[in-house]
């Protein structure tokens, strides 16, 4: 049976894909079964390497210690994937630690064991060469290797109100259309193994052969700790904490065992959601960083009860289908991005998640908060018309040209009291710290604040100061953060750079002394005689950006889908000409999508379809109790 288990594991994994069944049965009969309970170390950095380990089932944590250049978690290794192969292959000790993160099922093959392998089988050497020389041309080319393959999700009540059976019966329901779904509950488990007791070892087998059946398995936990609660919570790859947003906010019984563990075992543990859930559809989180205090939880979702998008939505982030956007800086080229929204919106592209850059954070948090398209340009005609961020509140130029305030008034009237955590949609915007030379990626600010840094070109508007620190526009070091989103969204990201690679093209002589008549000759007069030449401001706007120009290559390799609309003739301060920007992002959006071949994310349905319809109506294909 062991032999059998490790020869289906096997056969799909890029190490010994393509070999015949004679060798893959070789190698499997000379695996052994290892069971590592949720917490333990299976290696440690620096120790010699004696094996590797492929997954079965369960969740293993690979870290770097802290003597390391960059401590903490590289990645987490689910069914199927290998670790420690490096180490037997060239000999060198140990890499990283791994550890697991709920209780799993290994198979380990030893050094030992390898080696008679390679010596008995040329093929498989040369299937491994193979292997190592693909690993070695992507990373090379920068490849990013998508390693998310969650599988269980427990759920466990939050709060004091918490419908944790309606939520699982819905979440099921549009889980098992992206995959195969199963229901796990106590009186489920208790018929198929003849056993109430749920540490007995015939529980473990048989939730293990459930895993390696169905694509998702979906746990439901007691409403209070239980030995079927620590079980469940054993063997999930992420816990959903659920309840109602009106209810108290005070931590239950099971969020307060959590808490402990969190603290005794920091890495050892599933990562928890936060499931927020609200009565309409049309709600507007308010206060959500009272929800967030206290509480472990590494993300948190705004569900509407009866929307079927939403609860499609967080199907597709768990099942790692998401789609990220990500949108660029370039002043007044970042309207664009609106049109390329709305392209996505039309070919039915669901947008799980966004983030940003200088006007891209402005564009990406407007949509987190709700509004449509047309709505966004009609309140970016309000903003850049009536408050004149940018260019109404000149100063004399020590500190910056412009004082800000028009900016904070503008972004504060738009964005209201909300924070980040209180928007529709999970949303980052970035910005520089100008003092520590480092990117800093906003999360849980006010988002007039975020948005507001993000926004602060250095020269034109004055840094934000945080605890003594300079905070200036995210464009300086990362103009389009698709690795950030990389790690944020498990699925696909879709980047929009409105930073043309060439621009501010002066189109006169050299000059080693240009005076100010001069300069006023040329750029008021100088698209008839050939000499216009760009001002200060755009000057100042263009430098700041040059850096994260540099590497958009290096970006947008990162990216599934890279939207470059053409911005020959329009200006980094042309803040009137919105409606033709929305129009330029609107059409280069819909041309690349054409080109698109099997876009993840898209709806079944027309786009807007979705909301506020029963969600009862969803069909129970695939769905297993």
């Amino acid at each position: 049976m062991e032999t059998l288990q490790a020869y289906d594991l096997l056969r799909p994994l890029s190490f010994f894909v393509g070999l015949s069944p004679a060798i893959l049965r070789d190698v499997a009969s000379r695996c052994t079964q290892v069971m590592l309970p949720a917490g333990h170390i299976l290696f440690r950095q620096g120790e010699p390497s004696d094996s590797m380990y492929i997954v079965s089932t369960g969740r293993l944590d690979v870290s770097l210690e802290a003597e390391s250049r960059r401590p903490g978690s590289i990645y987490e290794a689910g069914r199927g994937q290998i670790v420690g192969e490096m180490g037997i292959l060239s000999g060198a000790v140990r890499s990283a630690t791994v550890r697991s993160l709920r209780d799993s099922l290994l198979f380990r093959l030893s050094k030992e064991a390898f080696e008679e392998l390679l010596d008995r089988h040329p093929t498989l050497s040369r299937r491994i060469a193979v292997d190592l020389s693909e690993r070695l041309r992507k990373s090379n080319e920068r490849v990013f290797e998508r390693h998310y393959n969650v599988k269980t999700f427990t759920i466990i009540p939050a709060g004091e109100l918490a419908p944790t059976t309606e939520f699982t019966a819905k979440l099921i329901r549009v889980l098992s259309e992206i995959g195969s779904t199963r229901l796990i509950t106590k009186r489920i488990v208790s018929e198929a193994v003849g056993s109430t007791d749920m540490t007995d070892s015939r529980v473990v087998h048989w939730l293990n052969e459930q895993e390696s059946k169905y694509a998702y398995l979906i746990y439901e936990a007691d409403l209070q700790p239980s030995a079927w609660t620590s079980r469940c919570i054993r063997q999930a790859d992420r816990l959903l904490a659920v309840t109602r947003f009106e209810g108290s906010r005070d931590p239950n019984e099971i969020e307060q065992f959590l808490t402990r563990m969190v603290a005794e075992m920091p890495r050892s543990h599933p990562r928890i959601d936060l499931i927020l859930l609200h009565r309409e559809v049309g709600f507007q989180p308010v206060n959500t960083p009272e929800w967030l205090a206290g509480r472990s939880a590494e993300k948190h979702h705004h569900i509407a009860n009866d929307s079927v998008k939403d609860f499609r939505r967080l199907a597709r982030v768990l099942a790692g289908k998401a789609v990220g956007l990500v949108l660029g800086g370039g002043g007044s080229r970042g309207f664009a991005h609106i049109g390329a929204i709305r392209a996505l919106e039309e070919a039915g592209i669901a947008i799980e998640t966004i983030g940003g850059t200088s006007q891209g954070a402005l564009i990406a948090a407007q949509y987190a908060m709700g509004l449509t398209p047309g709505e966004m340009i009609e309140v970016n005609k309000i903003l850049f018309r009536d408050y004149r961020p940018l260019k109404g509140d000149r100063t004399i130029p020590v500190f910056s040209f412009l004082t800000g305030k028009t900016s904070n008034k503008g972004l504060q009237w738009m964005f209201g009291k909300r924070y980040i955590s209180d928007l529709k949609l999970p949303f980052f915007a970035v910005s520089n710290n100008l003092s520590q030379a480092k990117v800093i990626v906003h999360r849980d600010d006010p988002v007039w604040r975020a948005v507001r840094c993000s926004m602060a070109l250095p020269g034109l508007m004055p840094p934000v100061i945080e605890g003594g620190n300079l905070i200036v526009d995210g464009g300086v070091l990362n103009n389009l953060p698709v690795d950030i989103m990389r790690d944020q969204c498990h699925g696909s990201v879709v980047a929009v750079n409105v930073s043309p690679p060439v621009d501010l093209i002066a189109n006169c002589e050299d000059k080693d002394n240009l005076s100010f008549w001069e300069f006023m000759r040329r750029k008021w007069f100088g698209k008839k005689d050939g000499g216009s030449i760009p001002n200060m401001l755009e000057i100042l706007m263009r430098t700041a950006f040059l850096s994260s120009i540099h590497h958009r290559e290096t970006m947008a390799r990162y990216a599934d889908l890279l939207v470059h609309p053409p911005m020959a003739g329009v200006g980094l301060l042309d803040w009137d000409k919105i409606d033709d920007l929305v129009e330029v992002g609107y059409q280069e959006t819909r041309a690349r999508l054409q080109h698109w071949a099997g876009r993840p994310g898209s709806s079944t349905e027309a786009p807007g379809t979705e909301a506020g319809l029963p969600i009862t109506r969803l069909p129970l294909t695939g769905v297993q109790a």
